[in-house]
């Protein structure tokens, strides 16, 4: 008998249903606001509290996934920001791309200073990718790693460990830890 008083639900002064402290709290527990076939001042204002945090929970969910979509609409907003001066720099370049005279031929010192405008280009760009967490995997005579390299070509090579990157075919690219693209080597056998 002490055993079922222990477990039993027990009714509170208001008429509420009050489970034991010792039920299980994954159980769901159900409050009686109701006091013969009345809903109690108090019970109602309980009621009514829990309906508006439920409403409120319910409003604020909605709301992060509007923030979630937003932010991940506008997430590339300061990269872009950064690239729009590199993309007029390609621009310029290509509107001043050294033009050959009437007999077909390039001025030497023209197409110098637009080849150095165009490594100027590739700087900016290095420098917007860098800032941005891109780094680039671009490395030989290191061991082959299938995390960051794929063997495009093999060569048998004595002079060098097996399964040594000799040449980097086409550079890998990594954004911060994660690798977006693997770099495409010829591995010694």
């Amino acid at each position: 008998m002490a055993e079922d008083d222990k477990n039993s639900n027990q009714q509170s002064g208001n008429g509420e249903q009050v489970e034991s402290p010792e039920t299980d709290m994954n159980e769901s527990t159900e409050v009686d606001v109701s006091v013969d076939g009345n809903e109690s001042g108090a019970g109602a204002e309980l009621a009514n509290h829990l309906q508006r945090a439920l409403a409120d929970y319910d409003n604020l969910k909605k709301e992060m996934v509007r923030r979630e979509a937003e932010w991940a609409k506008y997430a590339a907003g300061g990269l872009i920001e950064q690239l729009i001066p590199v993309m007029e720099s390609w621009r310029i370049a290509a509107a001043t791309r050294p033009q050959p005279d009437e007999s077909g031929q390039l001025d030497g010192e023209s197409c110098r200073k637009w080849m150095d405008g165009v490594g100027h280009v590739r700087q900016q760009l290095s420098e917007v990718l860098r800032k941005a967490g891109v780094t680039f995997i671009d490395e030989a005579n290191v061991p082959l790693d299938l995390t960051v390299h794929e063997a495009v070509l093999v060569e048998p090579r004595e002079d060098v460990e097996s399964d040594t990157v000799l040449e980097v075919m086409e550079p890998g690219v990594k954004l911060h830890d994660r690798v977006i693209k693997p770099a495409k080597v010829k591995v010694a056998t």
